[in-house]
């Protein structure tokens, strides 16, 4: 009983914990995330502009060399910490499992009501991590992917459309 009293403490805490982080570093992840997403379009895009258009400047291989360490670097930082937020949600969540798989074991009715009431409270207060709405984990990697994907399209296309309308005269800045 007495453990099972700890365990539910500890619920709370990591509740409140993850809660708390949420909301302390939740603008300075989103913001890390959008920087990362934006670099990732930039380099995309003078790729697209080296190596298949060819307007840009002759590149280097160490400039290619450079942009792709500098990608792989932003991706893996938002990977790492989907990651981590991912597992700490899923070790979290497992106290669910065990309660259920505990609760029938003991046949004394007033522990077996104090585990309905934790497994009540790790129902309605799971440990998930959210910044802004977004939940981190595996599902933010496939929504940079897609946005990414998007704005590829969109700059691709806009500036094709841009390169052969004959009225746009050269800007030189």
């Amino acid at each position: 009983m007495y453990l099972l009293q700890i365990m539910k403490q500890v619920h709370l805490e990591l509740c409140k914990v993850s809660k708390l982080m949420c909301s302390a570093f939740g603008v300075q992840i989103a913001w890390e995330i959008g920087v990362v997403m934006l670099n990732i379009i930039q380099t995309l895009y003078n790729f697209y502009n080296r190596y298949i258009v060819r307007t840009s400047r002759s590149s280097t291989i160490a400039d290619t060399i450079m942009a792709i360490i500098l990608c792989f670097i932003n991706i893996l930082k938002i990977f790492i910490l989907s990651r981590v937020c991912k597992n700490a949600t899923e070790e979290g969540n497992k106290t669910v499992e065990l309660i259920h798989t505990t609760n029938g074991c003991n046949t004394d009715i007033e522990t077996q009501e104090e585990m309905q009431q934790f497994g009540i409270q790790i129902l309605q207060s799971p440990v998930i991590f959210y910044v802004f709405g977004l939940r981190m984990d595996n599902h933010i990697l496939s929504m940079m992917l897609s946005t990414l994907t998007t704005y590829m399209v969109i700059i691709v296309q806009v500036s094709n459309s841009l390169e052969s309308n004959s009225d746009i005269t050269d800007i030189h800045f």
